[in-house]
């Protein structure tokens, strides 16, 4: 963790403008499915494919790949 402890899943959207600025972009690779927060009931959660852009909702219970975020806030002067 880089010595952060504030590491988290981003939610579906976080994670869906993670693939639309930095894997389109080709700032990250990878191409899995990569699980987000958010749940779509108490079994499936959505969880985005960095090979197409595809979200969808999957069983928890796979062990898919996650993309880690950190928190932060802006710091207005």
């Amino acid at each position: 963790g880089g010595g952060y402890d504030d590491w988290r899943l981003p939610t579906k959207d976080e994670l869906s403008y993670i693939y639309s600025n930095l894997k389109k972009m080709e700032k990250i690779a990878g191409d899995d499915w990569y699980w987000s927060s958010t749940r779509f009931n108490r079994y499936y959660a959505w969880g985005q494919l960095f090979s197409t852009g595809y979200q969808g909702c999957d069983d928890m219970e796979k062990p898919n790949a996650v993309r880690a975020v950190r928190s932060f806030s802006l710091i207005q002067e």
